[in-house]
């Protein structure tokens, strides 16, 4: 460990439960083409406003940590490596549904966000079946 390594690691954010490392998920999926529009940032508020786990949650401070956790780590790839391990089973294709939900919003999935999605699949361990309903109902869900 180098010096500056020392100096930072008290500065050092990390996800602490499975509703920041479901936020995330859906900010690295936001993030990936590389901007966040601002009918991605409407499409997360409606998320935390409709599911229940984030009732009475300030969702601004986890959002803030978020992102400073995605620039301390360097990409949207590693904030999924360090999210996946806090989502429970029960949850795990919840999370997979709205990360490809904002991944084809725009009704294709750019290189980058394929590869997101494929590793958010294997974090999470979703079988091909399962990941292939989901992608097939939310591109029907965004058609026209």
């Amino acid at each position: 460990m180098g010096i500056f390594d020392a100096l930072s690691s008290g500065n050092k954010v990390e996800i602490k439960d499975e509703k920041e490392a479901f936020v995330a998920v859906v900010f690295a999926c936001m993030a990936a083409d590389g901007e966040i529009s601002n009918e991605e940032v409407s499409s997360l508020v409606n998320i935390f406003n409709t599911k229940q786990m984030f009732n009475g949650v300030n969702v601004g401070e986890i959002f803030k940590k978020v992102s400073k956790l995605f620039n301390q780590l360097g990409g949207p790839i590693k904030l999924i490596e360090a999210a996946a391990p806090k989502i429970s089973d029960t949850l795990k294709l919840t999370v997979f549904a709205n990360a490809v939900d904002f991944v084809l919003s725009d009704g294709f999935a750019h290189d980058k966000e394929k590869s997101l999605l494929e590793t958010l699949q294997n974090l999470l361990n979703i079988d091909n079946e399962n990941a292939s309903k989901i992608m097939e109902v939310i591109i029907i869900k965004n058609k026209g």
